[in-house]
């Protein structure tokens, strides 16, 4: 095969015509498209970076608004333990006082009650004993007894010294006076005894005279809001309840 120059020449300006071809319809436009994509993907990139940039911006916001808001929470949390542990010791307090308050009055109404338990038992003992004095007191009581009874009152009644005597004395007044005696006495006994009320109350003397049996044994001698009493029922009054107190 022989090459001439004319087919060279075509060759050449054929080759030339598809380089002017493939550039004119062919490489421009996917160099076109080539760049139009890069461009795409720039931007695409700048947007992306720009969302990391936001998101790392709301990353750092959040991670500051957990660290105040752990920051809060543990505040928070601390003020309470600190309110829950002043409650506790509060009601602690309270109850204890409730407690010792509880334990005191119950301790009072103890010790009331085993006074009380106490002064029952006193009262009963004193009861028995009144009542085992009495049963032999009135055993022992009779007329004789009566009148050794009121030799004696009347050996006290004249021994009484010039002030309290005149105080009786003021006291009868001159007036009437009640006797009063367990046993009926014979009248040589009241001569006796109105002649002993004569010489220490002084005359004159009415003599208004009583039996009563409460004495067991022994006088009374009733004036006006006063009474002298020498009696067996007298020795009984140390057996009453709170006898100290009303001595």
């Amino acid at each position: 095969m022989e090459l001439d120059a004319t087919t060279f020449v075509l060759e050449i300006v054929n080759f030339l015509i598809l380089l002017w071809l493939l550039n004119r319809f062919l490489y421009r436009p996917v160099q076109a498209a080539i760049a139009r994509r890069q461009r795409q993907a720039e931007d695409a990139a700048r947007a992306l970076d720009a969302q990391r940039a936001v998101l790392d911006d709301g990353q750092r916001q959040l991670q500051v608004a957990r660290g105040v808001l752990d920051a809060e929470r543990d505040t928070e949390r601390q003020r309470l333990a600190t309110e829950i542990a002043a409650e506790r010791t509060r009601r602690l307090d309270a109850l204890r006082t409730e407690l010792e308050d509880e334990r005191t009055k119950a301790k009072a109404r103890w010790t009331a009650e085993q006074k009380q338990e106490a002064r029952r038992q006193d009262e009963a003992a004193a009861r028995r004993a009144e009542a085992f004095v009495r049963h032999y007191l009135e055993r022992l009581a009779g007329p004789e007894l009566e009148r050794a009874i009121t030799g004696l009152f009347l050996s006290d009644l004249a021994a009484l010294a010039t002030e309290p005597r005149d105080r009786l004395r003021a006291q009868a007044g001159g007036g009437a006076i009640e006797i009063a005696t367990a046993f009926t006495p014979a009248e040589t006994e009241r001569s006796r005894i109105e002649a002993g009320l004569l010489a220490a109350l002084g005359p004159p003397v009415a003599a208004h005279w009583t039996i009563d049996s409460s004495l067991i044994a022994g006088i009374a001698v009733r004036l006006d809001g006063h009474q002298l009493e020498a009696s067996l029922a007298r020795s009984l009054v140390a057996f009453a309840p709170d006898s100290s107190a009303n001595s």
